[in-house]
């Protein structure tokens, strides 16, 4: 009898413990480059990442990338041996070309990026980014925020295009 109860308790235990974790595979790069990968409100959003380097303005970058129609594009610039933020703007496209609605920085939130590591091969870091509705067409068609959360990103610096600025 003793055996069949801690048998059961051991069973609750294990069962109470698996099933009271959330177990997930977002936001872990393991060894994948050129990936951009957060929560955005609490769902996985993994794509491709690519860098842009402007012609005119040597220290500064764009971290981009997009999921079927959802695109986010972040502007850094080089303080140091890091770099900073100073912009980012998120969008949703119809038909591939047709801005459906894009968001802006919430300046109001603790928006952040940093860079965890940047070699001549590579930009790697983190972000969490708070972004509210500017336009959406119609109106009320898209939430009214967008959150991505625990974001990482990992690109290489040949995944590279040039950009010029005015």
């Amino acid at each position: 009898m003793k055996i069949k109860l801690t048998f059961l308790i051991a069973i609750i235990a294990i069962m109470a413990t698996s099933l009271g974790c959330k177990k997930t595979n977002c936001c872990t790069l393991s060894q994948e480059t050129n990936t951009i990968v957060a929560l955005k409100n609490n769902a996985e959003w993994r794509t491709t990442g690519y860098l842009y380097k402007y012609y005119s303005h040597k220290d500064t970058v764009a971290l981009a990338g997009s999921m079927g129609e959802e695109n986010l594009s972040v502007v850094v610039k080089k303080s140091g041996s890091a770099y900073i933020l100073i912009d980012a703007t998120f969008y949703i496209v119809e038909g591939g070309d047709m801005v459906m609605a894009d968001y802006v920085l919430d300046t109001s939130k603790n928006n952040t990026f940093a860079t965890t590591a940047v070699t001549d091969d590579l930009m790697e870091g983190k972000f969490e980014l708070y972004f509210k509705i500017n336009h959406s067409d119609p109106p009320g068609k898209y939430p009214s925020t967008a959150v991505f959360k625990n974001g990482l990103f990992r690109v290489r610096w040949d995944n590279v295009s040039h950009v010029v600025l005015p």
